[in-house]
């Protein structure tokens, strides 16, 4: 025979069922829409991510363009160089650079002290003649 304290057990175990239910499909609840909000929030990321792939697409279009036009740039002062060098008398190029090696060798013209020995080559030339221990 069933008795009154197998019931009040029963209905003690039923309401916890009942109640552990009820917190479980709030939490669910709530957890659908934090995921919904995830879902929005990553679909407005991604929306972002296409506007920086496609701008940083222009500016790598703008660079290339503007390297481009450096490149044709510098291919025209070349080619005017080149010109400019063949219409020269080429005698007068050469005794231009023979007398200009300094400025040749990219070195300013007229530096002082460019031919003299410097303080430390004397102080070699002196100790050549001694002997060096260390």
């Amino acid at each position: 025979m069933i008795t009154l304290e197998q019931i009040r057990r029963l209905e003690k175990g039923v309401h916890n069922a009942v109640a552990t239910i009820s917190a479980v499909k709030g939490e669910n609840a709530l957890l659908q829409q934090k995921l919904a909000g995830y879902e929005k929030r990553i679909t407005e990321l991604e929306a972002r991510l296409l506007e920086f792939k496609e701008g940083q697409s222009e500016i790598e279009r703008g660079l290339l363009a503007a390297l481009d036009q450096l490149d044709t740039l510098e291919d025209e002062v070349f080619e005017e160089e080149v010109g400019s060098s063949s219409d020269q008398d080429p005698g007068q190029f050469i005794a231009a650079e023979e007398t200009a090696p300094a400025e040749a060798a990219g070195a300013p013209p007229d530096e002082p002290g460019q031919n003299e020995p410097n303080q430390s080559d004397a102080n070699e030339q002196q100790s050549d003649d001694e002997l060096d221990i260390f």
